[in-house]
């Protein structure tokens, strides 16, 4: 018998507490995929600190905690979702079954109106 397929979107604070907790509750009784795109994981929202505190915002390898939660990588993104038949499809053309999937995307960034300067991370 197949194991319970789950599918996880997003490697941000949400999806690495869900993989965290996933693994806590079931151990390697899943079958647990993460799509992450990016290398490492930072809490952005600390990142206002670092002009006051003198230290970089600390950041992590995404590899660290799929190591430890022992789930597939794959470093993609979303594309869509194909809800009636349960299929993940990923930006590079890859398919991917789910009997369960979290869609933990967070937020994006959006391009500042005319006249507005911001102050971002990726300056």
């Amino acid at each position: 018998m197949a194991r319970f397929k789950v599918v996880v979107c997003g490697g941000g604070i949400v999806g690495a507490e869900a993989l965290l907790r996933l693994h806590s509750l079931c151990g390697d009784q899943l079958d647990v995929t993460l799509i992450e795109p990016a290398e490492r994981f930072g809490y952005r929202p600390l990142a206002v600190l670092e002009a006051f505190d003198q230290r970089p915002t600390q950041s992590f390898p995404i590899s660290q905690l799929v190591t430890s939660t022992g789930v597939r990588w794959l470093r993609d993104s979303l594309g869509w979702v194909d809800r009636a038949r349960r299929d993940v499809h990923c930006a590079a053309d890859t398919c991917l079954p789910y009997d369960a999937l979290l869609l933990a995307l967070g937020a994006r960034e959006l391009p500042l109106p005319e006249h507005v300067t911001g102050i971002t991370d990726k300056d």
